[in-house]
């Protein structure tokens, strides 16, 4: 998350174009809008609304499931269509 906060601060030769800086921000706000009420990712939305202090515009908010942050919901395929869980990572 810091990371990303730090890409949309930087300015000058570091700075990220309006694109991704637009696409950042709308990750941010649809995980801040997923983890709401969920003590061990407040941070998230923290980080959203000191965003919104410091001035930073986000897109119109879309409706989000709130399990779309639970690793027992998430499963990638691999390259051999096998099946690998995040919460084996």
């Amino acid at each position: 998350m810091d990371n990303l906060v730090s890409l949309l601060k930087a300015y000058g030769g570091a700075a990220v174009n309006e694109e991704v800086k637009a696409k950042i921000l709308e990750l941010i706000q649809t995980w801040a809008t997923a983890s709401e009420g969920r003590y061990e990712l407040s941070y998230i939305g923290e980080t959203y609304k000191s965003l919104q202090r410091d001035g930073f515009h986000f897109p119109p908010k879309v409706d989000v499931a709130k399990s779309m942050l639970d690793s027992s919901a998430v499963c990638i395929k691999g390259a051999e269509g096998g099946r690998l869980h995040t919460d084996s990572l």
